[in-house]
This record gives C-alpha cells, sequence and structure tokens, in this order.
C-alpha cells in the first residue's frame, strides 16, 4: 500500500477536553499500516498530544510547521496540512468558525474535495457552521474507529467543471480515486 497522509487538526488549549483526545487517540490508533499521520506545530492542545502519541506508537508523523505565530502564517501552515492530506480529522473548541484554525481545516477540507471529520461531542448537528459549499452536516461513525461518532458535512458540486472525485475509505485502504 503506498503511504497516505490523514491529518489531524484541533484546538490549542484542551483543558476540560478528555473527551475529544480520547476520540483523537482512539482513530489515531485505528489507522491502517502506512498511513502517515500530519499535525500541526502547536506547543499544546491536539497537535501536542497528536505528536506524543505517534512518538509513543511508532507511527509515522509529519509535523507542519508555521514560520512564526502571527495570523498569516498560522493560516499558511493550516492549509498545507490540509493539502497535502488524503483526508481530515478537526476536534475544534466550539461550533464557532470565527478566528479558528480547526475550521479553516474544515473549510480548505471541503474546498478541496477532502473527505473531513469533525468531532464535537455536545454539540447539535444543527448549531455546525453554515460553510461555503455545506449543504449540510451529517452524524456518521469515524473511519477506522466505529465507535466514535464524528459530523461529516454533505457537500454542493458547484459546477460540472469542478467536480468532487468520490473518495475510497476503507479499512487497509484510504486513496483518492484515479480521475
Amino acid at each position: 500500500m503506498q503511504n497516505h497522509i490523514v491529518a489531524f487538526s484541533g484546538y490549542r488549549y484542551f483543558s476540560g477536553k478528555v473527551q475529544s483526545l480520547a476520540a483523537a487517540s482512539k482513530i489515531l490508533a485505528a489507522l491502517p499500516t502506512g498511513v502517515t499521520v500530519a499535525t500541526g506545530c502547536c506547543p499544546s492542545g491536539l497537535d501536542l498530544h497528536i505528536r506524543l502519541a505517534c512518538a509513543q506508537s511508532g507511527q509515522p508523523i509529519k509535523v507542519f510547521k508555521a514560520v512564526n505565530q502571527n495570523p498569516q502564517s498560522l493560516r499558511a501552515r493550516t492549509l498545507s496540512l490540509v493539502a497535502a492530506s488524503a483526508a481530515v480529522f478537526v476536534f475544534p473548541r466550539n461550533s464557532c468558525p470565527i478566528s479558528s484554525g480547526s475550521w479553516l481545516a474544515v473549510w480548505a477540507a471541503v474546498r478541496s474535495g477532502l473527505p473531513v471529520f469533525v468531532y464535537l461531542p455536545s454539540v447539535h448537528v444543527s448549531a455546525l457552521p453554515c460553510l461555503a459549499g455545506v449543504i449540510r452536516w451529517c452524524l456518521v461513525s469515524a473511519p477506522f474507529a466505529s465507535a466514535v461518532a464524528l459530523y461529516s458535512p454533505i457537500v454542493n458540486q458547484t459546477s460540472l467543471f469542478n467536480q468532487v472525485q468520490p473518495i475510497t475509505f476503507e479499512f487497509g485502504h484510504l486513496s483518492r480515486s484515479p480521475k
């Protein structure tokens, strides 16, 4: 199997967010062999949790680093992380997309036609943001870790010339379908 990248993006500070860390750990532990994990460079929160878990398990990881901590660098890092990935798992602080790198990752994945999964355990589907291209949100089981419930967007095809390629998402196989 060729090497694929699955991104994890999330809130910087996870005090009191034990459920989110546990869900991320379950998904991470269930990833098929040969999948590389990607995350950001934040010294705390989900990024740190994913880096430590990968170091402990030996899971291959690619860390995307921001040049500095200004908003433009952080935005560029998040967009690069998503662009390099075949799927994105996002663990935002809440359902508000304003000034949120987590929701930027969701938006970028939707715009790129990538599968994206959002973990917000105490938020009703009706409270999720209306992002450009998203018709509605639905509750799904996490790929590879069916005990974890995630939200996934149903997207709008913007034109006949901008078709979203179907994604194959099965245990042991994660790939963008050939054109």
